[in-house]
């Protein structure tokens, strides 16, 4: 029986200590996932973005292909055709010197304008490439960190798994060498009782 219930306390002390551990990496585990769920959210987030500037760029070539074509009808519209000789002929065909001078300042201005809003259309397409690459930047180092949680998760999971077989078979142990002790516990109290009861001393 001593040694019985020696082995059973070196079992329990054991299965304690496994225990430990397998609720220590479970919470390694959760600690991970809840980073792995953070890092999905940040990304799923940098791809929105993405797609948002995607669009805002769409839409500003549009805008710049709309200006380039309206000042290209308002040239048509004024010169007839869209060619240098044309618009020298609209320019000096006019009834007066004044109105020669008006319509040279009207299509420097128009021109001018038109320069400067594609300029700053471009400005602005340059800075959303520029957003678009250091999202894209960030997204690949993101998705560098989640592949190396989500590999060390997979790592520790297997550790968890391992360590529950452990303590699963030290809990089974501890059941059968509990049964064990209480079956020779049992066993020695009857022949003690058998023996007072024949008269012989307990020893």
């Amino acid at each position: 029986i001593a040694k019985t219930d020696k082995e059973l306390k070196t079992t329990k002390k054991s299965a304690l200590q496994s225990l430990h551990q397998l609720n220590k990496l479970t919470a390694e585990i959760t600690k991970h996932k809840e980073v792995i769920t953070a890092l999905n959210a940040e990304i799923s987030n940098i791809n929105k973005q993405e797609r948002k500037i995607n669009e805002t760029i769409s839409r500003l070539e549009k805008d710049l292909n709309a200006k380039k074509e309206a000042y290209a009808k308002a040239i048509r519209g004024i010169a007839g055709r869209n060619s240098g000789y044309e618009t020298l002929m609209f320019v000096f065909s006019s009834n007066s010197l004044n109105q020669s001078y008006r319509r040279i300042r009207y299509l420097r201005e128009y021109s001018a304008w038109r320069k400067k809003e594609a300029i700053k259309i471009s400005e602005q397409q340059a800075e959303l490439e520029k957003k678009k690459a250091e999202l894209a930047k960030t997204r690949a180092e993101k998705n560098a960190v989640l592949g190396k949680r989500t590999d060390a998760a997979n790592k520790l999971k297997q550790k968890e798994k391992s360590q529950k077989e452990v303590v699963a078979d030290l809990k089974k142990k501890e059941k059968e060498l509990l049964r064990i002790y209480r079956r020779k516990r049992c066993s020695r109290i009857l022949l003690r009782n058998k023996r007072e009861e024949d008269g012989y001393p307990w020893i």
